[in-house]
């Protein structure tokens, strides 16, 4: 299999199975995944979303279905990453009817889709729409990945519910019935390819464990028990990756579980989906311009940066657009750039969501001009994270290369602690770029160094 990926790329410091090393885990397997056309388009992938800063979480959306994705760190247990997975129904999704009364009135508020985007700071969510719990744990070698989740979650209402006289639910009926387990493929899907682009996977290893499981059936005073379902059976999947992750097989105490054989026939779906041949035949680059985000905090040299990469890419017989999403202090030279600045307007100083029509059609107007690469230049208040979810919408016009964040040496230690943008454009950094070094003691600039791999 041809791997685009390493471990130490996308996770260069030593792993110390901390809750912060796990949450980074994800978020840099997230986001490489973001510039892999293969991921992205075997597993039909279509946007994702980071939010909530203090509790961070990311939100997804694939092709198999409307609703959206939601996956947050939970715990670090056994040496671990306990994630939780979540699915949150759109107003028009098929599966709508399928969640709880209580959990479609929450799908049915205006304000719905703007919490989901930060669903981890609303309790209502966090409590509700789980589907699956995923474990995570890395090897020196290798990588163990576990899916838990039911066949179906289903909910019923002892003495039915009446809303204004109406029967909604009959009595003893079902007020949840939702497939978690068919929902779930989605994203294991998607996890499967993507660390798939890091180690082989090792089939032979592959394991799927099942058990009985109990529906829960309230009363009309919110008393909760528990009844006999047959269609509530719980499924827990093992799978390695690499050569040494054997020792970091996820193990669990409940007996009840009982192993299936490989010519079961629920073994032989999950093998054959985690084997299906995923190549695709992709548009070649080479017609395509590389596309830079470059961001950076206020004053950090951006501008500057920029001229610098112009000069160099025009040594090189290299033609580059601009698009400005902010007009610096130093104004790029336009007999230099030779081209039309593409101006994007910002809502309060954040990349928002809108933003990427407005991108095609700035990159509409350079592709003219057959520009080599082109620059995306964001505001010093953006968070880059917010647009990373819309550049599927101009993959096939450009190649989307990399995340460039500026950082202002003589003033970094400073200001570290006063900004939460400045850190999320760092994280959000596949390239960083340690600017006005000469203001700096070389002990200052390791200091840094140090701070910046560390965040």
């Amino acid at each position: 299999m041809d791997r685009s990926m390493e471990f130490q790329d996308i996770f260069p410091l030593k792993f110390k199975y901390s809750f912060e090393d796990y949450r980074s885990l994800m978020r840099c397997i997230l986001m490489k995944s973001l510039y892999d056309s293969d991921v992205k388009s075997s597993s039909r992938y279509q946007g994702m979303y980071k939010g909530n800063y203090f509790n961070e979480c990311w939100s997804i959306k694939f092709g198999f279905y409307s609703g959206i994705y939601g996956i947050v760190l939970r715990e670090v247990k056994d040496s671990a990453g306990v994630f939780e997975l979540y699915y949150f129904p759109s107003a028009n999704d098929e599966l709508l009817g399928s969640v709880s009364l209580f959990e479609a009135v929450l799908a049915g508020e205006s304000d719905f889709l703007t919490k989901v985007r930060n669903f981890s700071a609303h309790e209502e969510l966090l409590n509700n729409f789980c589907v699956a719990t995923i474990y995570l744990k890395p090897q020196e070698q290798g990588m163990a990945l576990s899916f838990k989740t039911k066949l179906r979650d289903r909910l019923y209402a002892k003495d039915g519910v009446r809303i204004e006289g109406k029967q909604i639910i009959a009595k003893e009926g079902l007020d949840k019935n939702f497939p978690c387990f068919r929902v779930s493929l989605a994203f294991m899907n998607f996890l499967h390819i993507a660390l798939c682009k890091i180690y082989e996977p090792r089939y032979e290893s592959f394991e799927i464990y099942k058990k009985a499981a109990r529906a829960v059936i309230y009363d009309k005073d919110r008393n909760l028990k528990s009844k006999e379902d047959p269609l509530c059976g719980e499924i827990f999947v093992n799978l390695i990756y690499g050569e040494d992750a054997d020792d970091g097989r996820i193990k669990f105490n409940d007996k009840s579980f009982k192993k299936l054989s490989g010519s079961a026939a629920l073994s032989k779906f999950l093998l054959r989906l985690a084997k299906e041949d995923k190549k695709q035949i992709f548009m070649q680059g080479g017609e395509r311009p590389n596309f830079f985000i470059i961001t950076g905090y206020l004053g950090s040299g951006k501008t500057k940066f920029i001229q610098n990469f112009i000069e160099h890419e025009t040594a090189q017989n290299r033609f580059t657009g601009i698009i400005q999403n902010e007009i610096g202090k130093i104004g790029l030279d336009g007999a230099l750039l030779d081209a039309k600045y593409a101006l994007v307007e910002i809502d309060e100083g954040c990349v928002c969501c809108s933003m990427a029509g407005q991108i095609k059609l700035a990159i509409s107007q350079l592709k003219p001009k057959k520009p080599d690469s082109i620059v995306l230049e964001t505001t010093g208040v953006a968070n880059p994270f917010n647009i990373l979810s819309e550049l599927n919408e101009i993959k096939d016009a450009v190649n989307l290369c990399a995340i460039v964040t500026v950082v202002d040496g003589a003033n970094f230690l400073k200001e570290r602690g006063r900004s939460k943008i400045m850190l999320e454009q760092i994280k959000a950094a596949d390239v960083i770029v340690l600017n006005k070094i000469d203001l700096i003691s070389p002990e200052q600039k390791e200091r840094i160094r140090q701070a910046l791999i560390q965040n």
